[in-house]
């Protein structure tokens, strides 16, 4: 009698397993789907189909800094995690207009933590510019290369404290990144690899602490490079001999350097004065090295001893960052349902 009552409750447990909605990874959801999605070699079939939605669009011609565009104004998008993704959009087009007219996105004041990783796929491939302000987005991941055809990201006024360096890997067609108002606390210096069109580069307002040599590497177009307000104390003093256009460069309101140029004059050479002789560190000496970590970066590197064990432990704290990134929205995601 024993038996017949326990499998009738395993049938009963079973059963009710069965109907639970999706919550998130099934037993099958492979462990390693994150390292995968990261790498870029993720497959759709990892996706539920609970992750997908449909993108809700306002259509209207704007005038942004980059000109007038036909624009999607997203509305009641509210993401969960970075592997949301776009079934399809709607809207009423305007006149004339159609998804294939569509050159901008909007996403003001929405609840996103995350952007869908094919956030322009609905209007195929006609969307260049992307703006992303006021709605909380903590993380960004490589969703913003799903085309490669984005020339403007406007990343403003959100939580962002890291843009690791393969989020922009192959945007070559990159004109004006804006990352302004978010949490960053350091720059990769692979970051801007490959951006050889790229005119305009904005981190100010932000809690960033270095700003390392090869930064500007292969940015041979860059005009602009804003980094006021910020917490800066070192910068490679070959930061801006790459970029031979640069007209406009703003360092007001860092420890280090309150420098601002805006008239173009002999620009890279008043840099280069400037941070070599205010921002700059000697490597090779290990008990300045040891010093300056010490007294700027504000937390403890002990047996720091050389640049190479400096930039090991600056890469450390990133991933840090980067758990603690997915752990406050899962957190917060989890206690407001």
């Amino acid at each position: 009698m024993k038996f017949f009552i326990a499998l009738a409750s395993l049938l009963i447990i079973s059963s009710a397993s069965a109907l639970r909605p999706f919550t998130g990874r099934s037993s099958g959801y492979p462990q390693d789907f994150d390292n995968e999605f990261h790498k870029g070699s993720f497959n759709e079939d990892h996706l539920s189909y609970s992750h997908g939605f449909t993108l809700e669009c306002d259509y209207a011609v704007l005038r942004h800094y980059w000109g007038e565009m036909y624009t999607c104004l997203a509305r009641n998008l509210v993401t969960r995690h970075h592997y949301d993704y776009i079934v399809n959009a709607t809207g009423d087009h305007l006149e004339g207009k159609t998804d294939r007219d569509v050159k901008a996105i909007f996403i003001l004041g929405q609840r996103t933590p995350f952007i869908p990783y094919n956030i322009t796929s609905p209007f195929g491939g006609s969307v260049v510019a992307l703006r992303v302000e006021n709605s909380g987005l903590r993380y960004v991941n490589r969703t913003l290369n799903y085309e490669g055809k984005l020339e403007f990201i406007h990343l403003e006024n959100n939580l962002i404290e890291e843009v690791p360096a393969w989020a922009l890997r192959g945007m070559t067609e990159l004109k004006w990144l804006s990352l302004r108002n978010n949490r960053i606390r350091y720059l990769e210096g692979t970051l801007l690899r490959g951006m050889t069109k790229l005119i305009r580069f904005s981190v100010s307002n932000n809690l960033i602490e270095v700003v390392p040599s090869g930064l500007f590497h292969d940015n041979v177009a860059l005009q602009e490079i804003l980094f006021y307000n910020n917490k800066i104390r070192m910068i490679g003093w070959k930061l801006v001999s790459t970029i031979p256009n640069l007209k406009i460069a703003a360092f007001l309101g860092n420890p280090c350097t309150k420098v601002s140029i805006y008239d173009g004059v002999n620009i890279v050479d008043r840099l280069t004065t400037e941070f070599r002789s205010k921002c700059s560190v000697d490597c090779r000496k290990a008990e300045a090295a040891i010093k300056m970590q010490k007294e700027n970066f504000k937390f403890e590197l002990m047996n720091t001893k050389t640049c190479v064990e400096m930039s090991k432990h600056l890469q450390d704290r990133r991933n840090y960052i980067d758990q603690i990134n997915m752990r406050k929205v899962d957190t917060d995601y989890g206690s407001s349902e």
